[in-house]
């Protein structure tokens, strides 16, 4: 049996002292960031921006380029990224959640309430988008005023027909036109 008063027993008290603290559950600095949502598909669409068929047309281009061309396109509205944090940075989490780092992907993220965008490529398809890696796509499609759902669709055509031209493809069937 161990005496209180041997120094022994202070150790023993002080390293279970030390890995209670350790081991205590990390709260991140700012425990308003939302972890990113689980992958639903091409489409993940949090922020309720897509009506079912909007969502399936996206669903079926997204997956015929991922088919003819390797590149995994995926899509995320969330209703808001809340504060403090920038869209690139949430989208980089999302990218990492996602397991997406080791993929051909391109990743548009859309923050409803901050009406922000973020796009993103893996480095293989950057010399595939003009030479601003498709950010004025975004912001010639991406606009609030003719509806999201509509500008979404119309900046995933554009990307998808850079990634068609410069890759020597052509996808099969209907555009994803609104």
């Amino acid at each position: 049996m161990i005496n209180r008063l041997d120094p022994s027993f202070a150790l023993i008290v002080s390293l279970v002292g030390v890995l209670v603290v350790a081991c205590a559950p990390y709260s991140a600095p700012y425990p308003e960031w939302p972890l990113p949502p689980p992958r639903t598909g091409h489409v993940t669409d949090v922020g309720e921006v897509f009506g079912s068929t909007a969502r399936q047309r996206l669903e079926s281009r997204l997956g015929a380029l991922e088919t003819a061309a390797d590149i995994d396109f995926m899509i995320l509205t969330v209703p808001s990224i809340g504060s403090g944090m920038s869209i690139g940075y949430y989208t980089g989490q999302v990218v990492h959640y996602w397991g997406a780092e080791d993929r051909t992907a391109a990743i548009l993220v859309v923050s409803v309430k901050e009406k922000g965008y973020y796009f993103a490529t893996s480095p293989d398809l950057k010399n595939d988008l003009p030479s601003d890696g498709g950010k004025g796509f975004a912001e010639h499609t991406l606009d609030t005023d003719v509806g999201l759902s509509d500008s979404i669709e119309q900046f995933t055509n554009l990307v998808i027909n850079s990634f068609e031209t410069s890759r020597g493809f052509s996808l099969a069937g209907p555009s994803a036109e609104p």
